[in-house]
């Protein structure tokens, strides 16, 4: 049974978001694209609700079928799945959200933690993907020293890394300079 729901959960993360969104296609945007390009801030929000439902999905019913070790399998497919799904030839996102929706059901206090350091970041320093890198190392030390929980453990660390070399490119861009900074627009007239 626990084996179908980690297969089930890496599936969920494959799903690809884009089509919930307008009908975008399966190479629709991602977290970057949603904020700087959707044509509303609703489709920023809806990619955002959907991504991280799709880990709280996948953490709950891996609780649900296995209990802690069923949500530690289910929670790694479901960001391999996000990350490397197997239909768009291995080319997926960068499991951030969907991670975030698993440290929902994995642990809710954590999540708050690396809400609360991602939104000092991105007030301090007005760039997302460094206030993600920011909140994934943040939340991995806390997890560390604050959470010392195996089965958390086994999540945070190796999905963490991942995150992290995922952003790899964006540190680089950040780094150099060319990254754009958030800047809020407000709401568009119609």
């Amino acid at each position: 049974m626990l084996w179908l729901v980690v297969a089930g959960s890496y599936i969920i993360g494959t799903l690809p978001t884009a089509l919930f969104i307008k009908g975008k296609g399966w190479r629709g945007p991602s977290a970057r694209g949603a904020v700087f390009f959707a044509s509303q801030i609703q489709d920023a929000l809806w990619w955002l609700a959907v991504e991280t439902g799709k880990g709280m999905t996948a953490a709950g019913l891996g609780l649900l079928a296995g209990g802690w070790s069923g949500a530690v399998a289910a929670s790694i497919a479901v960001v391999l799945g996000q990350v490397a799904p197997v239909f768009p030839g291995f080319r997926g996102g960068k499991g951030a959200a969907v991670a975030a929706g698993t440290l929902v059901v994995l642990s809710p206090l954590l999540i708050v933690v690396g809400l609360a350091a991602y939104g000092i970041c991105l007030v301090l320093t007005r760039y997302l993907s460094f206030s993600t890198m920011a909140a994934v190392v943040t939340v991995m030390v806390a997890a560390l020293f604050f959470f010392p929980k195996l089965y958390l453990l086994i999540v945070v660390l190796p999905v963490g890394t991942l995150i992290l070399y995922r952003y790899r490119e964006d540190w680089k861009r950040w780094r150099r300079g060319f990254e754009s900074p958030f800047v809020w627009k407000g709401p568009r007239q119609r």
